[in-house]
């Protein structure tokens, strides 16, 4: 009787080890890629709508935006090439081969999510020339202003 039960312990940890922990990781894993995916969409449709928002007001105009980028992310304003985008990407957890994070399945690209979003043709500049590219995970400032003169809008990154 003894043996039997022993054995039946065995087979439950053996159970547990094989089957639910190797689980519990790859959901944890995928948990927090879909927290920084979502986080780093935030702020880059933050920046984006920001932008679009100053250059939509007549005259001057500013606003300060406080925004979060996670980490492994790169949270890029570019506005020196023809369009004029708001980027990020996500670096993926290289444990979920072949899984599909909820938030990026359209735009995967191997281990990095990425997503562009436009923004308009009156934005000069990004940062203190065309192109700023938050790569370390951190709380950023972002003063977007409109020159009333020129109508040019600009995104200054503040801290």
């Amino acid at each position: 009787m003894a043996i039997e039960f022993i054995l039946i312990v065995i087979l439950m940890l053996l159970y547990i080890q094989t089957i639910i922990l190797p689980s519990i990781s790859i959901a944890e894993a995928s948990v927090d890629d879909s927290t920084r995916v979502a986080q780093a969409r935030f702020a880059a449709e933050r920046l984006s709508s920001t932008l679009a928002y100053v250059d939509a007001v007549n005259g001057a105009s500013r606003k300060t935006i406080n925004i979060y980028v996670p980490g492994d992310t790169s949270l890029k304003c570019d506005v020196s090439g023809a369009d004029n985008t708001v980027s990020f990407t996500v670096k993926l957890n290289e444990e979920l081969a072949n899984r599909a994070v909820p938030l990026c399945t359209e735009d995967a690209d191997g281990w990095k999510c990425s997503k562009e979003f436009s923004i308009p043709d009156s934005v000069s500049t990004c940062g203190s020339g065309a192109v700023f590219d938050l790569q370390v995970r951190g709380l950023y400032s972002i003063r977007v202003e409109k020159d009333a003169g020129t109508g040019e809008v600009s995104a200054i990154l503040v801290t």
